[in-house]
């Protein structure tokens, strides 16, 4: 069941960054931004999910 929920949780990201442009070509322009970038998107998303999964506001 974890193993279910690491590989949905990898794609969504990855789909959430392409969209948002965070792209492998960004990485190799800017591997800095595209750290930064990546770790918005992750908490973001995770943030979400908490708040959903607690009800929060």
């Amino acid at each position: 069941m974890q193993k279910a929920g690491e590989a949905i949780f990898s794609r969504l990201v990855k789909q959430f960054s392409e969209k948002e442009g965070v792209t492998e070509a960004l990485k190799a322009e800017n591997q800095m931004l595209w750290v930064q970038r990546m770790n918005n998107r992750r908490r973001l998303f995770l943030f979400r999910q908490y708040s959903i999964s607690h009800k929060v506001p």
